[in-house]
């Protein structure tokens, strides 16, 4: 489906069947992530199902019956905007994030010359890859930084969408000292 000043992202779609007080009901469940692109009302439009209902009382068959249409209700929600003190371009909502980092060495020893791997690795849940700031390395004088390209991972779970960006650089030190 589609809703105006969103991004909309299937995420999942099962067919089951569910028991409930003593009668047998066939399951037609599909979730979505609704990202907004602006402040102010949205609207998720209606959403409409049609089956066909046969003699075993499966919605899920094509031979025959009697057709079944059914439809949720369209829903209104408030988008608030980023708060005042945060920059828009800095604003990043989403429900977890964590960054750690590793060495290539469990404790790394510096050396003029030799090559040490620093491996950052970015989760997020809420977002999607292309949303994820890249990351920035500060100079540091006296060191000279390789970065590797970024494997980045998105998956869907059902707390919604995932990602994982994990970037490696290659920290050579270039003179001795702090």
């Amino acid at each position: 489906f589609a809703v105006e000043d969103a991004k909309v992202v299937k995420l999942d779609e099962k067919q089951y069947e569910r028991l409930r007080q003593g009668r047998r009901y066939g399951v037609y469940e599909v979730s979505y992530a609704v990202f907004p692109q602006k402040a102010g009302t949205l609207t998720i439009p209606a959403q409409r199902f049609s089956a066909v209902k046969n003699a075993s009382r499966s919605l899920f068959s094509s031979s025959g019956g009697q057709r079944v249409r059914m439809a949720t209700e369209a829903r209104t929600l408030e988008v608030l905007p980023p708060p005042p003190s945060i920059a828009v371009d800095q604003w990043l909502p989403l429900s977890n994030l964590s960054l750690t980092q590793s060495w290539g060495q469990q404790q790394p020893e510096f050396r003029v010359g030799e090559p040490i791997t620093r491996t950052i690795q970015i989760q997020a849940t809420g977002i999607e890859i292309s949303e994820l700031p890249p990351l920035t390395q500060a100079d540091v004088t006296g060191l000279r930084i390789y970065p590797e390209q970024p494997a980045a991972e998105q998956r869907v779970t059902e707390s919604g969408i995932e990602v994982v960006r994990t970037e490696r650089f290659g920290l050579v030190p270039s003179v001795a000292g702090e």
